[in-house]
């Protein structure tokens, strides 16, 4: 599913793509390999999805390509984000709702549709993701405890 380009201002940006800027964005404007960013991906995605060559490498050198990223020739050789990539991280997190709205509508739209189709197999569904939700939820209220107040 795309990023949401109209509200985010960032063009078509796949989650890979914002997944790659934000990793970036965490390291300040150090240079970093695109090695590294794999690594980085492929930790915080255990066992959900494997980042590959294939995959991460294109997706840098459009975001660089696009003015997201800066190639740094002399040593280290890397990428870093540029003025156009951190405002383009400010408009995605500032517009994170928006998008989490709209994967939230998706998925209970299509839990609706095939509830039509198979209700005991859509129920089934709905329970499995009940619980990994209200880990996610309870995560959230910890962080924001834990978060100096505004």
């Amino acid at each position: 599913m795309w990023i949401l380009d109209s509200i985010a201002d960032v063009g078509k940006m796949s989650p890979v793509q914002v997944a790659i800027l934000l990793e970036y964005a965490s390291t300040g404007n150090e240079p970093r390999k695109i090695t590294d960013i794999i690594e980085a991906l492929a930790v915080r995605f255990q066992g959900l999805w494997e980042p590959r060559k294939g995959t991460i490498y294109p997706s840098v050198h459009n975001l660089n390509i696009r003015g997201y990223l800066k190639l740094h020739a002399m040593s280290p050789r890397g990428y870093s984000l540029s003025e156009k990539g951190e405002e383009a991280v400010h408009n995605l997190v500032r517009n994170m709702y928006t998008q989490m709205d709209l994967y939230m509508r998706y998925f209970h739209f299509m839990i609706e549709k095939f509830m039509a189709i198979n209700k005991e197999l859509a129920l089934k569904t709905v329970k499995k993701y009940k619980e990994p939700l209200q880990e996610k939820v309870e995560e959230l209220e910890i962080f924001l405890k834990e978060s100096p107040k505004e």
